[in-house]
């Protein structure tokens, strides 16, 4: 990427009915999975997928695999024609706001930096005035540190966290879940924290 900022990520494949019905596409930050999705390539073939919404630095190599995980009812066959990067907002550091446009929904947005160590920027979004808690968890499901837990109204919001827990210590290198919960809705973002 030539300027760090927030991407949607697509891929577009041909149109077809007999390629994997279960394709795992990782995404890489110069070598270090930060998340990990599957998809039907068969739907929505011959036309741009969205993959995922992530925080993408500059000048740092971006990969996207795509694996067969033996698991396709429909075929096995994986295909990837072109893989499109679309610039949501440049970030160019911590005080960036992330959107001016009035929000139209719940959303929690992927961290960045991602990887970090030992701050990183979580930005989320309410379309509506509702309590919202935004925490995260260790990959057992253990609660590592409540960042949020608040009556909020619509708006564009960002939090950072510095790789503490609730203690007060930093965090092991691994990967962290963040979950934002609200409304009714919920979303979750995996975190790496590298030390």
């Amino acid at each position: 990427m030539e300027l760090s900022g927030i991407y949607d990520t697509f891929e577009i494949v041909p149109n077809t009915v007999n390629s994997s019905n279960n394709a795992l596409y990782i995404m890489k930050i110069a070598g270090m999975a930060i998340d990990s999705v599957y998809r039907d390539q068969n739907a929505g073939s011959g036309d741009w997928v969205r993959i995922g919404r992530y925080y993408l630095p500059a000048a740092v190599p971006i990969t996207l695999e795509v694996h067969d995980p033996g698991t396709s009812t429909a075929g096995s066959v994986l295909r990837a024609d072109a893989v499109k990067f679309q610039m949501i907002e440049p970030v160019n550091g911590a005080d960036e706001h992330f959107t001016s446009q009035r929000p139209d929904e719940f959303r929690l947005n992927q961290n960045y930096p991602n990887p970090f160590n030992p701050i990183t920027t979580i930005s989320y979004t309410l379309a509506k005035q509702t309590s919202i808690t935004l925490t995260v968890f260790d990959i057992r499901g253990q609660v590592v540190v409540q960042l949020v837990d608040a009556q909020k109204v619509p708006g564009n919001y960002k939090v950072q966290w510095n790789g503490l827990n609730q203690s007060g210590n930093l965090v092991s290198t691994g990967v962290y879940l963040g979950r934002l919960v609200g409304g009714g809705d919920s979303q979750t973002i995996k975190m790496v924290y590298l030390r």
